[in-house]
């Protein structure tokens, strides 16, 4: 008689790792109290789980992962020395040089090389579904901690420690939650009441500790997954449709008007619950801060003026300090109008092929997932070379295309 045995996969614990490596580096946070070692515990134990799946599932590995990460490197060094006034800003502005924001072996860049070791879509979402619990237990450990301290503490590697109501990595990671419970909800038998609490309640947190940007991101994907992913092909589903446009609209209005925003607001401060997206919409302040305006217009400047070959890659962090906050925009100081024109075209055109032409169902749902988390940030807060999903979303649409080659070759 065989006894049963316990089969473990270490390609999918680095995957789930590596999605979850906030909730590893707080549990070493907590033992070691030293984030440079307790990052660097966790980097050891993610790809020692790495390096063992690779040994043990060969091909997982794929070479343009590796070829796309040392390319980056490399033009990194390549605009150090041509504009050598740019090393500071690259290699060791506090908090945003490439070390501590793009080549961080822990997120940015490097995950589109854990996002292509899986091929199979099936698979990698119920990666990604295990990931996500571990990530809201993060963003519950880290909402309690707020709410005993007074708001979320960041540290900055230049010493600065800043206290806010809100925070973005909570509200993404709670974005990402609510679209995996969303989908869970959809596809799973048995379960659907679990998953449409689970839904309902990191929904909730996203709203109250997140940002702007991660709500209306969640509203997106669920557009995109009923108008992409469902077929409406009858009465019935046109009907759905239909009543899906009306709630929308709905929520908008409740959403956007002042006075149910106040009164929502002031019962939530009478029980010590703070939302600094209430506090933007009662207050009517949805529009972009003027640090960011001016910063656009100073950026479409420079681009004016070195049409050809832009300003170099970084040179948003030399001249602002910081990154511009718009992918285009973004992509134009760093690569040039005729460079980053084409970079864009072909972006914009595997995203036209992903939502309209892809007929495989799970992929284009993996494809709907993260980008619906990265176009809004993307154009307003956050910078493509250190987006973690920005770098898995093309993984994906690798993924996709290269699935799609072999079944043609058969």
């Amino acid at each position: 008689m065989k006894k049963n045995s316990i089969s473990i996969n270490f390609i999918d614990i680095a995957f789930i790792l590596f999605y979850s490596f906030d909730m590893l580096l707080l549990l070493l946070m907590k033992t070691c109290n030293n984030n440079f070692i307790a990052k660097l515990l966790a980097c050891i134990i993610l790809y020692s789980f790495l390096f063992i799946g690779i040994i043990k599932e060969k091909g997982a590995l794929k070479a343009d992962s590796i070829i796309v990460i040392l390319t980056i490197y490399l033009l990194f060094l390549i605009t150090g020395m041509i504009y050598p006034k740019y090393k500071y800003a690259i290699f060791e502005l506090p908090s945003w040089n490439i070390y501590v924001s793009v080549f961080t072996f822990s997120s940015a860049i490097f995950a589109y090389l854990f996002f292509r070791l899986i091929n199979d879509k099936n698979r990698m979402l119920e990666d990604l579904t295990k990931a996500s619990y571990i990530c809201f237990i993060w963003a519950i450990i880290r909402i309690i901690s707020s709410i005993k301290n007074g708001g979320f503490s960041k540290s900055f590697e230049n010493g600065i420690i800043s206290t806010s109501t809100y925070d973005m990595a909570v509200g993404y990671r709670l974005l990402f939650c609510s679209i995996i419970y969303f989908i869970s909800m959809k596809n799973k038998r048995g379960k659907k009441i679990l998953y449409l609490l689970l839904m309902i309640v990191s929904t909730i947190l996203m709203a109250f500790y997140g940002s702007r940007t991660s709500i209306i991101s969640f509203i997106l994907f669920i557009f995109l997954y009923e108008f992409c992913i469902n077929e409406f092909d009858n009465r019935k589903s046109k009907l759905k449709k239909i009543s899906f446009i009306i709630i929308i609209g709905i929520l908008y209005i409740l959403i956007f008007n002042t006075k149910s925003t106040q009164l929502l607001q002031t019962k939530l401060n009478e029980i010590g619950i703070n939302s600094r997206i209430l506090n933007t919409l009662s207050e009517k302040n949805i529009e972009l801060d003027l640090g960011r305006n001016r910063m656009w217009t100073a950026c479409i400047d420079y681009i004016k003026n070195n049409m050809i070959i832009g300003k170099g890659i970084y040179s948003d962090r030399y001249l602002f300090g910081i990154y511009c906050h718009q992918i285009f925009l973004e992509v134009f100081m760093d690569f040039g109008i005729f460079i980053g024109g084409f970079l864009i075209f072909i972006f914009l055109r595997k995203i036209f092929y992903m939502l309209f032409k892809c007929k495989d169902k799970e992929w284009k749902l993996l494809f709907i997932m993260f980008f619906s988390m990265i176009i809004i940030r993307l154009n307003v807060s956050s910078s493509f070379w250190q987006d973690t999903n920005f770098w898995a979303c093309l993984a994906i649409i690798k993924n996709f295309f290269s699935s799609k080659k072999i079944k043609e070759s058969k």
